[in-house]
């Protein structure tokens, strides 16, 4: 579970930096405001699944 966590991780992490790049150049086109919170969604569900991971193995 920790495993896909991490898996998850990623696309949260493209879309931090995305809107941290597009901050700087002017701003988020509309189009793209779905995809990005869709990105910070899965990185959500990553940490959830890590968090569970580790406070399964220390019961």
């Amino acid at each position: 579970m920790a495993v896909l966590g991490a898996i998850l991780l990623l696309p949260g992490l493209c879309a931090i930096l995305f809107m941290i790049g597009a901050s700087k150049t002017g701003g988020i086109d509309r189009m793209l405001g779905g995809p990005i919170v869709f990105g910070l969604l899965l990185g959500a569900i990553g940490v959830l699944l890590i968090y569970t991971a580790i406070t399964s193995q220390k019961r």
